[in-house]
Protein backbone atom coordinates (compact mmCIF):
# COMPACT_ATOMS: atom_id res chain seq x y z
CA UNK A 1 0.00 0.00 0.00
CA UNK A 2 1.45 3.38 -1.01
CA UNK A 3 1.03 6.25 1.43
CA UNK A 4 1.58 9.70 -0.03
CA UNK A 5 2.44 11.95 2.90
CA UNK A 6 1.92 15.70 2.46
CA UNK A 7 5.06 16.76 4.32
CA UNK A 8 8.79 16.12 4.34
CA UNK A 9 9.03 16.68 8.10
CA UNK A 10 11.21 13.96 9.62
CA UNK A 11 9.10 14.04 12.78
CA UNK A 12 5.83 13.47 10.90
CA UNK A 13 7.40 10.83 8.67
CA UNK A 14 8.70 8.96 11.71
CA UNK A 15 5.33 9.22 13.48
CA UNK A 16 3.44 7.88 10.44
CA UNK A 17 5.90 5.01 10.04
CA UNK A 18 5.60 4.02 13.70
CA UNK A 19 1.82 3.83 13.37
CA UNK A 20 1.88 1.94 10.07
CA UNK A 21 4.13 -0.76 11.57
CA UNK A 22 1.27 -1.62 13.93
CA UNK A 23 -1.58 -1.64 11.41
CA UNK A 24 -0.39 -2.32 7.86
CA UNK A 25 1.76 -5.31 6.85
CA UNK A 26 3.10 -4.00 3.54
CA UNK A 27 3.47 -0.26 2.98
CA UNK A 28 5.61 2.36 1.31
CA UNK A 29 5.71 6.01 2.40
CA UNK A 30 6.38 8.69 -0.20
CA UNK A 31 6.85 12.10 1.41
CA UNK A 32 6.30 15.34 -0.50
CA UNK A 33 6.00 18.96 0.47
CA UNK A 34 2.31 19.73 -0.04
CA UNK A 35 1.02 23.22 0.77
CA UNK A 36 -1.63 23.57 3.45
CA UNK A 37 -2.99 26.91 2.28
CA UNK A 38 -3.59 28.01 5.88
CA UNK A 39 -1.71 30.40 8.22
CA UNK A 40 1.41 29.24 10.09
CA UNK A 41 -0.75 28.76 13.19
CA UNK A 42 -4.17 27.68 11.96
CA UNK A 43 -7.19 28.18 14.21
CA UNK A 44 -10.34 26.09 14.53
CA UNK A 45 -11.65 24.97 11.10
CA UNK A 46 -8.42 26.09 9.41
CA UNK A 47 -6.71 23.05 10.93
CA UNK A 48 -8.80 20.43 9.12
CA UNK A 49 -8.79 22.63 6.01
CA UNK A 50 -4.97 22.57 6.00
CA UNK A 51 -4.85 18.79 6.43
CA UNK A 52 -7.46 18.33 3.68
CA UNK A 53 -5.57 20.67 1.33
CA UNK A 54 -2.33 18.71 1.82
CA UNK A 55 -4.03 15.38 1.05
CA UNK A 56 -6.06 16.74 -1.86
CA UNK A 57 -3.03 18.41 -3.48
CA UNK A 58 -1.23 15.06 -3.46
CA UNK A 59 -4.25 13.22 -4.87
CA UNK A 60 -4.47 15.67 -7.77
CA UNK A 61 -0.73 15.42 -8.43
CA UNK A 62 -0.31 11.65 -8.40
CA UNK A 63 -3.70 10.24 -9.49
CA UNK A 64 -2.93 6.82 -8.02
CA UNK A 65 -6.31 5.06 -7.60
CA UNK A 66 -4.90 2.77 -4.92
CA UNK A 67 -2.83 5.46 -3.23
CA UNK A 68 -3.52 6.65 0.29
CA UNK A 69 -3.14 10.43 0.51
CA UNK A 70 -2.33 11.78 3.97
CA UNK A 71 -2.51 15.37 5.20
CA UNK A 72 -1.53 16.37 8.73
CA UNK A 73 -1.95 19.81 10.27
CA UNK A 74 -1.49 21.08 13.81
CA UNK A 75 -3.12 24.18 15.19
CA UNK A 76 -5.11 25.84 17.93
CA UNK A 77 -8.79 25.35 18.65
CA UNK A 78 -11.02 27.21 21.07
CA UNK A 79 -13.47 25.07 23.02
CA UNK A 80 -15.34 25.52 26.25
CA UNK A 81 -13.59 28.81 27.01
CA UNK A 82 -10.08 27.38 26.63
CA UNK A 83 -7.55 27.08 23.81
CA UNK A 84 -6.13 23.67 22.92
CA UNK A 85 -3.49 22.48 20.49
CA UNK A 86 -4.39 19.45 18.41
CA UNK A 87 -3.47 17.78 15.14
CA UNK A 88 -5.90 16.84 12.41
CA UNK A 89 -5.33 14.11 9.85
CA UNK A 90 -7.20 13.74 6.59
CA UNK A 91 -6.77 10.58 4.55
CA UNK A 92 -8.16 10.34 1.05
CA UNK A 93 -8.44 6.77 -0.20
CA UNK A 94 -10.44 5.62 -3.21
CA UNK A 95 -12.26 8.96 -3.42
CA UNK A 96 -13.39 8.76 0.22
CA UNK A 97 -12.23 10.99 3.03
CA UNK A 98 -11.37 9.80 6.52
CA UNK A 99 -10.61 12.48 9.08
CA UNK A 100 -9.71 12.38 12.73
CA UNK A 101 -7.86 14.43 15.29
CA UNK A 102 -5.65 14.01 18.32
CA UNK A 103 -6.59 14.77 21.85
CA UNK A 104 -6.17 18.42 22.65
CA UNK A 105 -3.61 19.80 25.03
CA UNK A 106 -4.85 22.91 26.85
CA UNK A 107 -2.54 25.88 26.46
CA UNK A 108 -1.37 27.57 29.64
CA UNK A 109 -3.38 30.71 30.39
CA UNK A 110 -0.29 32.94 30.17
CA UNK A 111 0.31 31.73 26.58
CA UNK A 112 -3.32 32.39 25.62
CA UNK A 113 -3.10 35.86 27.17
CA UNK A 114 -0.06 36.68 25.01
CA UNK A 115 -1.84 35.38 21.89
CA UNK A 116 -4.86 37.56 22.69
CA UNK A 117 -2.47 40.54 22.98
CA UNK A 118 -1.51 39.90 19.35
CA UNK A 119 1.76 38.04 19.82
CA UNK A 120 1.96 35.18 17.29
CA UNK A 121 2.00 31.71 18.84
CA UNK A 122 5.13 30.85 16.83
CA UNK A 123 6.99 33.83 18.36
CA UNK A 124 5.96 32.76 21.86
CA UNK A 125 7.17 29.21 21.20
CA UNK A 126 10.48 30.49 19.79
CA UNK A 127 11.07 32.39 23.03
CA UNK A 128 10.16 29.44 25.27
CA UNK A 129 12.22 26.97 23.22
CA UNK A 130 15.37 29.08 23.67
CA UNK A 131 15.01 28.68 27.44
CA UNK A 132 14.85 24.89 27.12
CA UNK A 133 17.25 24.58 24.15
CA UNK A 134 14.55 22.70 22.26
CA UNK A 135 12.63 22.86 18.99
CA UNK A 136 9.92 25.55 19.02
CA UNK A 137 7.73 23.16 17.04
CA UNK A 138 7.53 20.66 19.91
CA UNK A 139 4.80 22.60 21.63
CA UNK A 140 3.45 19.60 23.50
CA UNK A 141 6.94 18.88 24.81
CA UNK A 142 7.44 22.46 25.94
CA UNK A 143 3.99 22.66 27.57
CA UNK A 144 4.43 19.37 29.48
CA UNK A 145 8.15 19.54 30.30
CA UNK A 146 8.58 16.74 27.71
CA UNK A 147 6.33 14.21 29.43
CA UNK A 148 4.38 14.29 26.13
CA UNK A 149 5.74 15.33 22.76
CA UNK A 150 4.35 16.57 19.48
CA UNK A 151 5.10 13.15 18.01
CA UNK A 152 2.43 11.50 20.18
CA UNK A 153 -0.09 14.11 18.99
CA UNK A 154 0.74 13.40 15.33
CA UNK A 155 0.66 9.63 15.83
CA UNK A 156 -2.71 9.81 17.55
CA UNK A 157 -4.36 11.83 14.77
CA UNK A 158 -2.91 9.63 12.02
CA UNK A 159 -3.78 6.42 13.87
CA UNK A 160 -7.37 7.52 14.37
CA UNK A 161 -7.89 8.35 10.68
CA UNK A 162 -6.03 5.23 9.52
CA UNK A 163 -8.11 2.91 11.68
CA UNK A 164 -11.29 4.47 10.29
CA UNK A 165 -10.02 3.89 6.75
CA UNK A 166 -8.94 0.31 7.41
CA UNK A 167 -12.07 -0.59 9.34
CA UNK A 168 -14.40 0.78 6.68
CA UNK A 169 -12.40 -0.80 3.87
CA UNK A 170 -12.19 -4.24 5.50
CA UNK A 171 -15.83 -4.28 6.56
CA UNK A 172 -16.94 -3.16 3.10
CA UNK A 173 -19.30 -0.63 4.61
CA UNK A 174 -18.19 2.10 2.27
Amino acid sequence: MKFYLGTTSKLKLSAVEEVLKNYVADYEILAFNSPSGVPITPWNEEIIKGARNRAENLRKKFLDNDGVYVGLESGLVERFGSVYEETWCVIIFREKEFSAYSSGLRLPSEIVEKIRQGIPHSDIMDEISRKFNSSPKDTWGLYTKFKLTRKCEIKEAFRNALVMMLTCEQASII
